[in-house]
């Protein structure tokens, strides 16, 4: 979350927020995950890891499973499966 250019989202259904640190400088990305369902003024650390690639803007999926890093070069991009907010795994970059 130290520099997530235009990549911070919140996925409210799912009370989730999400933001990637990364361009040519900081690759490969570091994808921060968030609770904050309970209470948005404290959100709490699910995941830091280095799974979205080059990234500088994003999207949730419409049921906020899947997070989409775009990268800032390369033409890239990257689907990362948050269906456990504590592991993501990347699906396909």
């Amino acid at each position: 979350m130290l520099s997530p250019h235009e990549s911070l989202l919140v996925n409210e259904e799912r009370g989730l927020l999400a933001a990637v640190m990364g361009n040519l400088l900081t690759a490969p990305g570091i994808l921060d995950v968030y609770d904050i369902s309970k209470d948005c003024r404290h959100p709490k650390l699910m995941s830091s890891t280095p799974s979205g690639v080059l990234g500088h803007e994003s999207g949730f999926s419409p049921d906020g499973r899947t997070f989409w890093s775009s990268g800032s070069a390369g033409f890239l991009m990257t689907a990362v499966d948050l269906t456990n907010p504590r592991l993501p795994r990347i699906l396909l970059t």
